[in-house]
């Protein structure tokens, strides 16, 4: 969490990022790995002239991995799929 202020005016600094929080969970098998984290931006009404406010959001996003060789050769093939829940 950060507040950004302007020490001569008081005003607030631009372009100071929203809090948000993250919480995620890893699973791995053999060859096979995957994960799902969930994100939580929180609105962000503290802007500066010219800024707009913004409203909070979750998003989702998971991950799929598999690894394997082929002639010596260690390959990785993975799925990242971010946005899951489609947020704007």
């Amino acid at each position: 969490y950060l507040v950004g202020k302007n020490s001569v005016t008081n005003d607030n600094l631009p372009r100071i990022t929203p809090p948000r929080s993250l919480v995620g969970i890893t699973f791995r098998r053999e060859k096979m790995s995957g994960d799902v984290e969930i994100q939580h931006i929180f609105s962000q009404k503290k802007t500066a002239v010219n800024e707009l406010a913004t409203d909070g959001y979750t998003q989702m996003n998971i991950g799929m991995l598999y690894k394997y060789t082929i002639k010596n050769q260690q390959v990785s093939l993975f799925l990242r799929v971010n946005n899951l829940l489609d947020v704007e």
